[in-house]
């Protein structure tokens, strides 16, 4: 999922890649938690 970093100009692009991945991940999971309860911050 992740391309092979073949330089370090390439760094940030993949930790970009990376944290916007985690993110997206996050926002599903917790989109999750609110179906599955009413209220899952109590």
């Amino acid at each position: 999922m992740i391309p092979e970093i073949p330089n370090g100009g390439d760094l940030l692009t993949t930790v970009a890649v990376s944290l916007v991945i985690l993110v997206a991940f996050a926002i599903i999971w917790i989109g999750v938690r609110r179906i599955r309860s009413d209220d899952p911050f109590r």
